[in-house]
């Protein structure tokens, strides 16, 4: 390759990464810097992936008290990977939906309505101060707030749905 175009190439990987590759070192050693790049930078439309914005822990504790904890602890879970801890996620939307399911299902969460309000309530706690400080982190850093509009009206559907489920079930 000549001399010409590795500079190039160099100068688009630099611009993509936003680190300098060493020089003598191989453009595969960039993408052991930028995960991005394994995939490759861009996406099909020619632009850059931007991982999409995290969703507010506090919103994600009030769905989870309006709604459901089912919907609050889908929400938490798929917010790790928002706030770049995508490994935190599955074991999250595991004990979550236990969680959930069990303040929902389970009789002695469902008989008296106050117990079922404090179970929901610890959750919705739960959801937000174990995000809280990388969501605090992320806003920090300039990052920018998700709107909860669509997983609200989405949640509220599925509530719906699991109320009527529920009514013509007995």
């Amino acid at each position: 390759m000549g001399r010409r175009v590795r500079h190039l190439l160099r100068a688009r990987v630099e611009d993509v990464i936003g680190l300098a590759v060493p020089r003598g070192s191989s453009l595969g050693m960039a993408a052991e810097i930028n995960p991005l790049m394994k995939n490759g930078p861009e996406s099909q439309s020619g632009n850059l992936k931007e991982p999409r914005p995290p969703w507010s822990p506090t919103g994600i504790a009030v769905i989870s008290l309006l709604l459901s904890p089912l919907a609050g602890g889908v929400l938490h879970a798929l917010n790790y990977s928002r706030l770049g801890v995508p490994e935190r996620r599955r074991l999250a939307l595991f004990a979550n939906l236990i969680t959930g399911i069990a303040i929902l299902f389970v009789p002695v969460f469902t008989t008296p309505l106050f117990s079922r309000l404090a179970a929901a309530l610890l959750v919705a706690a739960y959801f937000y101060k174990s995000q809280e400080s990388l969501f605090q982190a992320h806003r920090a850093s300039g990052g920018r707030k998700a709107s909860l509009l669509v997983p609200g009206c989405l949640s509220i559907v599925a509530a719906l749905i699991l109320g009527l489920i529920l009514l013509f079930a007995e």
